[in-house]
């Protein structure tokens, strides 16, 4: 009997480390793809410092502006990324707030 509740336990530990690698992984590419965008249009914010009445370069910045909101769409139009953010994130940050605040009370006298 106890070996069973052993083997159920390892295999549950094993699904969630399953899961949160899935999770890290997924994030990482999003973050990835972020960091890509805001780079993106850093670089172009720089160049139509000194190039914006070239006209070439106004239809390339036009054309990098449509590439970006699209890439920015595709993101936010990620459920899983929507519901990370949505639900995930403020549990985690609730329960370290939780955490900290335990830590603060004072132990009980003997």
């Amino acid at each position: 009997m106890a070996s069973h509740f052993a083997a159920e336990q390892a295999a549950r530990r094993l699904e969630e480390s399953r899961r949160f690698e899935e999770l890290s992984r997924s994030l990482a590419f999003m973050a990835h793809d972020l960091r890509n965008l805001a780079n993106e249009l850093s670089l172009t914010l720089a160049n139509a410092r000194s190039h914006i009445q070239n006209p070439e370069f106004q239809k390339d910045l036009l054309l990098s502006m449509e590439e970006s909101v699209a890439g920015m769409q595709r993101l936010l139009d990620n459920p899983f990324l929507l519901v990370f953010l949505g639900v995930t994130l403020p549990t985690v940050l609730y329960l370290i707030w939780g955490i900290l605040e335990i830590a603060q009370i004072p132990l009980a006298p003997s």
